[in-house]
């Protein structure tokens, strides 16, 4: 040890050497690092604020008033612990601080990035003490070395390449200060890369599964699925059969056998259309179909509703999946669903415990407004649906702004959310923002309109999405999928945060997926902090796609390996086809497809 004193007294003196050690120091390093994974984590200033909180003071706070202590009591001998076989206690100390506040965290429910960085501070940790045991070793160019490695695991690599200088900085200057010699800080910042890249990039990798085949036999393409309970809703369309609609339910338990749900048309055009929107609550399905007809050729609506009775999961019913209930085409009035002011329907739900479907009508000022139709009658099964008359503001065009609605997705907690996109008209431009809609009730709307990314022009709305159930430890809670231009665009959405945090861009998607005009966004779909997007591809001409010939459908399926920070997303062909029909049971996947080896059904999960 006397070469190590001896290093450092011949040392001569160095301002700018002792102030980047102080401005580098490993507890403001390690600090800065748990800030910045908490808010790449949580995307939210709360969150951050809390866990960074909570992780500095176990990391940096802790450990630091121990080596106070250990100063005073003259068990260390200097703040930087020149002597090595002086590391030895308050490493000690630090590591019980650590493998603390690892427990804590743990089980206070904290972000997954920040229990694997304090896993990768342990496993620097104990690999520096058992280093120093034997040899001196620079704990600050571990620490930088090993913050920039996971920056650059976090945000890319061209970050942490930009980064790296700073490594090489901060061995300079334990080296100027006679801290350090070149071996000792070279060694440091190896090791820090290498155990903190393997910890942290191993720890947060989250593989995808691949999709398996579901053994079952579709009677026809699945245009339409919907969880119902622990059970999946599927909607066919067979052109042999009459009608020609199918629902069919499947149990994950029993993922061989499908379960037909009796269905009662009443009209002719019920024999013919094919799903459209399929919505359930509890037992209860609410089913809306198509199909162009008339000598005008628009779409014939009809209207089923029903309940599948045993059916949901909840342990009522036979060894064959339960009584399936069944499901009953109302028939209405031509004018309900059609006629010179109709334009066309988007989506069903649920809004206050209520059946409504949504779609446009023409407006009282500009344009078509976003109309809702209810179920009348105060008790029983409604057969006989009406248009609101008079659509609360959100909802409705004006000269300067027109609405429109293109889908609706359960909002989580027994509501409804519309998605589409605001026209904005006036000085000499027309703008398209995409836009959602809230309900607190029937008649309260709110409308949202979410952020678009820089630099991309043309019409813009938000086509698909999903939202996890309240209360479940999902983040986010909803994720949205649509278009700007050409450009898949995915955002995160909480309506419980302030007004403009609620949306938050995805950056990944963007920049790996273009989509033409007759391109479709299937769904989305949330299981964990996992998340997929279906896409259905029609090429004409030439394609950006080079697995699909011109005018024949193509499908992907684009993946987020987690949905914090960028996603780590991904593209890769459907398996079987095109995607028809995506939806979400439990932490269970569900991908219909239609191909050339006929409608097939994947899971994953």
């Amino acid at each position: 040890m006397p070469a190590d004193i001896d290093r450092l007294q011949a040392a001569r003196p160095s301002r700018v050497a002792d102030r980047i050690a102080i401005a580098t120091d490993p507890g403001i390093v390690v600090g800065a690092l748990v800030a910045f994974v908490a808010a790449w984590a949580t995307r939210a200033v709360g969150p951050t604020l809390e866990w960074s909180a909570a992780t500095i003071a176990f990391c940096v706070l802790l450990p630091y008033a121990a080596l106070a202590l250990l100063l005073r009591s003259g068990r260390v001998s200097d703040r930087q612990i020149v002597r090595r076989e002086q590391r030895l206690v308050p490493g000690l100390a630090a590591l019980a601080c650590l493998v603390a506040g690892l427990v804590a965290l743990r089980f206070l429910g904290a972000p997954r990035d920040l229990i694997v960085l304090m896993v990768a501070n342990v496993a620097g940790l104990v690999t520096l003490l058992t280093i120093s045991r034997w040899w001196k070793i620079s704990l600050h160019t571990a620490v930088i070395s090993g913050a920039v490695t996971i920056v650059g695991e976090v945000v890319g690599w061209p970050w942490g390449l930009a980064l790296t200088p700073l490594v090489a900085v901060v061995g300079w200057a334990r080296w100027r200060a006679g801290r350090h010699t070149v071996p000792q800080v070279v060694a440091g910042a190896a090791v820090g890369a290498l155990v903190s890249g393997l910890v942290f990039g191993l720890g947060t990798r989250d593989p995808v599964p691949s999709w398996r085949a579901v053994p079952v036999s579709l009677p026809g393409p699945v245009t339409a699925m919907a969880p119902l309970g622990d059970r999946l809703l599927l909607g066919t369309y067979a052109v042999a059969a009459r009608p020609r609609v199918g629902l069919h339910l499947l149990d994950p338990a029993r993922p061989a056998t499908l379960t037909a749900v009796p269905l009662a048309p009443n009209s002719p055009y019920a024999y013919e259309g094919s799903w459209r929107f399929l919505a359930t609550d509890g037992p209860r399905v609410l089913g809306v179909a198509g199909v162009v007809g008339g000598a005008h050729g628009n779409v014939r609506w009809t209207i089923w509703h029903g309940d599948t009775g045993g059916a949901t999961g909840d342990g009522a019913g036979g060894a064959a999946g339960g009584d399936p209930g069944g499901v009953t085409e109302t028939e209405q009035p031509f004018f309900t669903f059609g006629g010179y002011d109709m334009g066309s329907l988007t989506g069903a739900g649920m809004v206050g415990g209520r059946e409504v479907i949504f779609g446009s009508w023409k407006s009282a000022s500009s344009g078509l407004d976003i109309a809702t139709w209810q179920a009348g009658g105060t008790e029983g099964p409604a057969t006989q649906w009406s248009r609101t008359q008079s659509p609360p503001a959100a909802l409705t065009s004006t000269p300067s702004e027109l609405v429109s609605a293109v889908a609706a997705i359960p909002d989580g907690s027994g509501s409804t959310i519309l998605l589409g996109s605001t026209t904005r008209l006036g000085n000499g431009a027309v703008t398209t923002v995409p836009s959602i809609w809230t309900a607190e009730s029937a008649r309260v709307w709110t409308r949202h309109d979410l952020p678009r990314p820089a630099g991309l022009d043309g019409l813009a709305w938000v086509e698909a999405g999903m939202c996890s159930p309240r209360g479940t430890a999902t983040a986010p809670r909803c994720l949205l999928a649509g278009r700007v231009g050409d450009r898949l665009t995915v955002w995160t959405w909480d309506g419980a945060a302030p007004k403009g945090a609620a949306a938050h861009l995805q950056p990944g998607p963007g920049r790996l997926v273009t989509l033409a005009d007759a391109d479709r966004i299937v769904g989305v779909s949330l299981a964990g902090r996992r998340a997929w997007i279906a896409l259905a591809h029609t090429t004409a001409g030439a394609s950006s796609h080079p697995q699909a010939r011109a005018g024949e459908p193509a499908g992907e399926v684009v993946t987020a390996r987690h949905t914090d920070g960028d996603g780590g997303w991904s593209v890769a062909p459907a398996p079987g086809g095109t995607p028809t029909a995506l939806a979400t049971v439990g932490n269970r996947v569900y991908l219909a497809t239609d191909g050339p080896a006929g409608p097939r059904l994947w899971a994953m999960g």
